[in-house]
């Protein structure tokens, strides 16, 4: 058994412990939050920690606003930005010192539960806002199994959009016009999940196809564990965020990039395009 599938082993045996003992949906969802995250704390820099709570919402103008969103995971730079307040790895981050943030569910479904959960990270994504961009991923333990799958469940996302805009159109006063604004935003192709990951098989990444938002569909080689291979992804795409912050210097930023490779060939998840699933362009 090679490092990959002892890693895989690992988390699922650490997120189904609480499910042994109890089918409370909160005991149990934050039993495999808190399993994916120590994975993910054990392999990110340092600077970047591993912590659960919100983001720090501000107004177009920069001034203070109620933050409406929870982050289940978030890969937090401590080292160079304050929080504004932390209890344990509990904390409301400033936009600026966020990297990356994890939506982690037991088990997803067509329809409102996943629309839902590509809503909460846009909403992430907005209260953040434009300036503040940050690598955003939807983690699932169960369901679904299929790659293609997850094609159909976006194909509803690019729907619930419309029907959003409609809503905007639809609008009679203000404060309505602004909630359904908001609301069609947080599913705009800028805010839609850089990742979508199944434990049981299915992958979907965002990529950039021909200057056009869309996502490609995958599946692992040689049925190496999904797991893995999103903790292989989200290495890589923190990467560049970690690099900005070493000094200005070529060969050090070199050194980081090769440190993350390094790192990925050791986890050894490689993907292959999910057969018979084509592109879905989301813009």
């Amino acid at each position: 058994m090679n490092l990959a599938e002892l890693l895989r082993n690992r988390l699922r045996a650490q997120a189904d412990l609480f499910a042994a003992l109890t089918n409370h949906p909160t005991v149990v969802g934050s039993g495999r939050e808190h399993a994916l995250a120590e994975l993910l704390r054990e392999v990110v820099p340092r600077r970047l920690e591993v912590l659960t709570g919100a983001i720090a919402r501000v107004d177009d103008q920069g001034q203070p606003q109620i933050a409406t969103a929870q982050a289940d995971i978030m890969l937090v730079d401590t080292i160079d930005y304050p929080m504004l307040l932390r209890v344990g790895t509990t904390v409301v981050a400033i936009p600026q010192a966020v990297r990356a943030v994890v939506e982690v569910k037991s088990g997803l479904a067509r329809g409102a539960k996943f629309i839902d959960a590509v809503d909460q990270l846009g909403r992430l994504q907005l209260d953040a806002g434009a300036d503040n961009p940050f690598v955003t991923a939807l983690f699932s333990f169960g369901a679904p199994t299929k790659s293609a799958t997850f094609r159909g469940w976006l194909e509803d996302v690019l729907k619930a959009r419309a029907e959003r805009g409609n809503a905007v159109t639809a609008a009679s006063d203000a404060e309505t016009k602004r909630t359904a604004r908001e609301a069609q935003a947080a599913l705009a192709p800028p805010f839609l999940p850089d990742l979508l990951f199944s434990d049981e098989g299915a992958i979907a990444m965002k990529i950039d196809d021909a200057g056009k938002p869309a996502y490609r569909f995958y599946e692992c080689e040689a049925g190496a564990p999904t797991a893995v291979a999103f903790l292989d992804q989200m290495m890589m795409l923190t990467a560049p965020r970690v690099i900005e912050t070493v000094p200005a210097d070529p060969a050090v930023a070199g050194r980081v990039t090769k440190a993350f490779r390094l790192v990925s060939s050791f986890l050894r998840a490689p993907l292959a395009e999910a057969k018979k699933c084509a592109i879905l362009q989301v813009a």
